[in-house]
């Protein structure tokens, strides 16, 4: 993941004109659509729908009522 980060242009970018150790917003985007898909994975395997449903609510989506 590090040496994904690394070679990304945004977070290079954000953390050079930065603090030399942190992106922006930008950056973390970045570092998030990295992460999610395999946290949404994981937490799919254990039944948990929990980090879709955020990220819909994000983007102004209605997700749909869990049975029960």
């Amino acid at each position: 993941m590090f040496t994904t980060l690394e070679m990304h242009d945004v977070w290079r970018r954000q953390v050079r004109d930065g603090d030399g150790a942190h992106p922006r917003s930008d950056g973390y985007t970045a570092l998030f659509e990295l992460v999610a898909p395999a946290w949404d994975e994981w937490l799919h395997r254990w039944g948990h729908r929990g980090p879709e449903r955020r990220r819909q609510r994000r983007r102004g989506m209605t997700a749909p009522a869990l049975p029960g």
